[in-house]
């Protein structure tokens, strides 16, 4: 098989073979694809920025959550998921990730940066198309003034 340079366009590669792999990798469950989920969701980016900051560890619960929601200490308590309760670990924390620029790592600037990455994998080409309709929106614009002068050259004699 011949491979050529990858390209912004070209889909991601599956990181596990089949889902009965991937299910092996992770508790049991095959992760969902999350390249489109920022567009399937209604308030997708807010949703994803909620659910990656909304962990909260057991210990901070009040004991009305806990009973409520029936947590125990296996459990992963997201106060944005929907049932509060979630297989997927808190994937994200304070200074796990070094900046280059120098940007301080924090939850919060990890999980915008996770959903800016998400918008843009959704829709890769999004950049081309507003830069076509900006060209149109400016030749449009000089074919009206064409027209307009046209229109004033040919009925100048007639007013």
């Amino acid at each position: 098989m011949i491979e050529r340079p990858a390209r912004l366009s070209d889909r991601f590669k599956k990181p596990f073979p089949n889902a009965a792999a991937a299910a092996a990798a992770n508790n049991g469950k095959a992760p969902p694809d999350l390249s489109v989920i920022v567009k399937a969701r209604e308030e997708g980016p807010d949703y994803i920025h909620g659910l990656l900051t909304g962990y909260v560890p057991f210990d901070k619960l009040t004991p009305a959550q806990v009973k409520e929601f029936s947590v125990t200490k296996d459990d992963n308590f997201n106060k944005y998921f929907p049932g509060h309760k979630i297989g997927m670990p808190p994937p994200l924390a304070d200074d796990k990730v070094q900046f280059v620029d120098g940007t301080k790592s924090t939850l919060d600037q990890q999980a915008s940066d996770v959903v800016e990455f998400l918008a843009w994998a959704s829709e890769p080409h999004m950049e081309d198309r507003k830069r076509t309709g900006v060209r149109v929106i400016l030749f449009l614009l000089a074919m009206a003034g064409m027209m307009y002068a046209v229109k004033r050259s040919v009925w100048s004699d007639k007013h």
